[in-house]
């Protein structure tokens, strides 16, 4: 038998390497491609089968509430007179001011406390409170969140007398009796003075909630349009919640577009009497972005020079990493052969453009991973001038310009967007008159 020579053996040996490198190489192409479609198709999936947790939070600040309240109540006067034929005695209870306030008796309503001025004749006026609460509520009403106070169907009143309030009903009685035995009889009326006004001013709080209160809950309610790429994209909603805090009414929805079990952070209102503030978890704004390309309501596929295309290679997501005041995380995706996926990360940067809307960018972008197919890996199918286009991708993004108050249109006025860990804040204010 010939001798098999060294050369041929190692011959033999490159060729078998290199068929198993050919083959490890396709299979790597055809795993990698369907598993990254499988990964790309759930995230640009909607509605998401596991959707949950706090997305966009709107707050009303209770200055608002008092105010929109004043202006109201000051169209009415509420007044009742009580008489005490036998004494002589005749008081008139006028209704001064409702005020609304947080409490910790629950978490989905209002303290309020009802006011009167209490005269008789031409003694010196005292004043009398009924104290309570009132439900407030939040509705998914045509894709806007909606929040009522509902003032109407108050509870829990009950009476708080002000220290010296018998002493002064005392000495209203005094006054109108002479010296001697009878002013002692008249005097001894005065517990019976006492209930009888205490009750009267109950039932008359009651009554001024209960039929003012239906004026007040139709012209206390704020409707909100969430922010959108165009008319038809707005963000769609699922759920939503109501809580009060010590400075305001906040509604928190939920979307049917992101996971989330962490609470949605920063919303400190700001300051002014008239001022609103509304927080999109930046995850869920970049959700609503693929939201608008699985619809076809936004360009979904890139050519390799980083421009729409319907037959592109290219596909994009985003993720927000709630860290840093904004960081941003851009994944371009080629699910055709050579497959693959790289990552880059800058930061975002909002600004107010002339016509209202946000500006969006992402600066500072860099490689900071890539994954998939063997000729991917390399670079063939990296191209730069995809990179340097990213920020054109989503450019805008419409504020609305108004609110409906009482179901009337109010237009406001942007104060200021500023990006946070958690999201996007848009702080308004509404007009004074």
């Amino acid at each position: 038998m010939d001798r098999i020579s060294p050369n041929y053996l190692r011959g033999m040996f490159a060729v078998g390497r290199g068929i198993v490198g050919v083959l490890a190489l396709t299979t790597a192409q055809c795993g990698a491609g369907a598993g990254l479609r499988v990964e790309y198709e759930r995230l640009s999936t909607f509605p998401r089968v596991n959707a949950r947790g706090e997305h966009v939070a709107v707050a009303v600040p209770l200055s608002v509430v008092q105010a929109l309240i004043e202006k109201k109540l000051a169209e009415r006067a509420i007044e009742k007179s009580f008489g005490f034929p036998v004494l002589g005695l005749g008081i008139k209870v006028a209704l001064r001011r409702v005020a609304i306030e947080s409490t910790r008796a629950c978490a989905e309503c209002l303290g309020l406390r009802v006011m009167f001025d209490v005269t008789a004749g031409k003694q010196a006026p005292a004043s009398i409170e009924v104290a309570g609460e009132f439900p407030v509520e939040a509705a998914l009403l045509g894709g806007r969140v909606d929040i009522s106070l509902r003032l109407s169907r108050a509870r829990a009143l009950v009476l708080k007398l002000a220290a010296g309030w018998k002493e002064k009903v005392a000495a209203w009685v005094a006054a109108l009796a002479p010296r001697g035995l009878l002013r002692k009889v008249i005097q001894s009326s005065v517990p019976a003075v006492i209930d009888k006004l205490s009750s009267g001013v109950l039932a008359l709080a009651r009554a001024a909630l209960a039929g003012l209160g239906v004026d007040l809950d139709r012209f206390a309610r704020f409707s909100f349009a969430l922010p959108a790429l165009k008319p038809g994209t707005e963000i769609p909603l699922n759920s939503v919640s109501v809580r009060s805090t010590d400075d305001s009414v906040v509604a928190v929805a939920t979307t049917t577009l992101s996971t989330s079990d962490d609470p949605l952070d920063g919303m400190a209102i700001p300051a002014g009497p008239w001022a609103l503030t509304m927080l999109v978890r930046g995850q869920t704004l970049f959700d609503a972005v693929l939201y608008a390309m699985s619809r076809g309501l936004a360009p979904s596929r890139f050519n390799a020079k980083g421009k729409p295309d319907p037959k592109g290679d290219f596909r994009v997501s985003f993720e927000w990493r709630q860290r840093d005041g904004g960081t941003v995380r851009v994944h371009f995706w080629k699910l055709s052969s050579p497959a693959g996926v790289v990552t880059l990360e800058g930061k975002l940067s909002l600004a107010l453009a002339a016509d209202r809307s946000l500006e969006v960018k992402t600066d500072g972008l860099r490689v900071v991973s890539k994954r998939g197919d063997f000729l991917f890996e390399v670079g063939v199918w990296l191209k730069s001038e995809l990179w340097g286009t990213t920020h054109d991708m989503v450019k805008k993004v419409a504020i609305p310009a108004s609110i409906k108050i009482g179901g009337r249109n109010v237009p406001v006025s942007i104060r200021r967007v500023r990006v946070i860990d958690s999201g996007v804040v848009v702080e308004s204010d509404l007009p004074t008159d």
